[in-house]
């Protein structure tokens, strides 16, 4: 029979669990477009990300948290996929409707047009 796990190792292993539960509802908010559902989850990711740290300094993590953590880590890397697909789509939508020119091929990040490119002005009202 294993004896128990120590206190601050089940409370670390609680806190990784809703923080997987969150990192959850926060993917199905980015999904649904709710920015205040990824708001209120971006705020309880801070507070458990705090929580984290200070039970994961209390003491060796045993490989079922080691495990947890890393899962947080790959979970935190799709959302953030999300969140910059997201982004890059919106910008793109701006700048179609505002006539910006749109983001050089090869150049990620310029803000400069290639000599030539004009912008171009979509009607959306029909």
């Amino acid at each position: 029979m294993t004896p128990p796990a120590p206190a601050p190792q089940r409370d670390l292993a609680k806190v990784i669990d809703e923080l997987l539960h969150v990192l959850h509802e926060e993917r199905t908010a980015l999904r649904a477009l709710d920015s205040g559902r990824v708001e209120q989850a971006t705020t309880r990711k801070l507070d458990l990300a705090g929580r984290m740290i200070e039970l994961a300094a209390a003491g060796p993590l045993d490989q079922d948290d080691t495990d947890r953590i890393l899962r947080v880590q790959q979970e935190l890397r799709v959302n953030h996929l999300l969140l910059a697909h997201a982004r890059n789509c919106l910008r793109d939508v701006i700048r179609a409707a505002t006539g910006a020119p749109s983001e050089p091929y090869g150049n990620p990040g310029s803000s400069v047009a290639p000599a030539g490119v004009q912008g171009v002005r979509i009607d959306v009202r029909g």
